[in-house]
């Protein structure tokens, strides 16, 4: 099951990378209200699943000799979030100013594109590495990983490729979907220490929150609140259904 659930959750999301330059219906305004939905979705997976998962994964290791380095990570994992948060911050700003820079008639910066490839793409890494260790794998906990990584893949793959439409459907796009096969690949093949899975989860939590709440979600009056709280519920109660699920015996 943890093996087909999640190539078949990886799969959908480099579907979704590679052909999205195809789907009318999210470039035929500024910002479609999926792009709200896709923030909703992913704030919610990461204030009612991942944090609340990095709450009991800090609770378990307390007590657990370690070394002093290990210790500390393992009872700050809210400070690697924050981490992650910053990281992608400024990944975000770099590249927006680069192709601000671009489009004022400058030519286009190597920087630009090795934080459009590099950046995201290794972000995308670690969301394969990720699907790869999820923890009690059942088929409900995959279709709601699908579900919404999905959309959150979607919006951030749409906000990369309005930064630069030709770069993305010429290489990004396959960057993206192999780089994300490429971290799935590691999570199948290896098996990290249960700290350095935490990190990653960590990171990735506070990537999630930058990402919807700065590029997903627009300013200047083009948001559609009732979109965005339509995901956050529906995918909430969804993730608490899957939890109580597995709780069940």
């Amino acid at each position: 099951m943890a093996l087909v659930g999640s190539m078949a959750v990886v799969a959908l999301i480099i579907a979704i990378q590679t052909t999205l330059g195809r789907w009318r219906f999210l470039h035929r305004e500024a910002h479609p209200p999926w792009i709200d939905v896709s923030a909703g979705a992913a704030l919610a997976y990461v204030f009612a699943y991942l944090i609340p998962k990095l709450a009991s994964s800090q609770e378990k290791f307390t007590g657990v000799p370690v070394s002093e380095a290990a210790g500390f990570v393992q009872h700050h994992m809210y400070l690697l979030a924050l981490t992650g948060l910053v990281v992608v911050y400024w990944l975000e700003s770099a590249t927006e100013r680069a192709n601000l820079a671009f489009a004022a008639g400058g030519a286009r910066n190597r920087w630009s594109a090795t934080l459009l490839a590099g950046g995201y793409g290794l972000y995308f890494m670690q969301l394969g590495y990720l699907l790869a260790d999820m923890p009690r794998p059942e088929a409900s906990s995959y279709v709601l990983a699908g579900l919404v990584l999905g959309l959150h893949a979607m919006g951030l793959a749409h906000k990369v490729r309005q930064m630069d439409p030709r770069h993305y459907e010429r290489t990004l796009r396959w960057t993206y979907g192999s780089l994300t096969l490429l971290g799935w690949l590691i999570g199948v093949l290896t098996h990290l220490p249960a700290t350095v899975v935490m990190i990653f989860s960590a990171l990735f939590a506070g990537g999630i929150m930058i990402i919807a709440l700065r590029e997903e979600l627009p300013s200047q009056g083009r948001a559609r609140f009732p979109p965005f709280l339509a995901s956050i519920i529906l995918a909430t109660l969804a993730i608490l259904w899957v939890q109580a699920v597995q709780r069940t015996p």
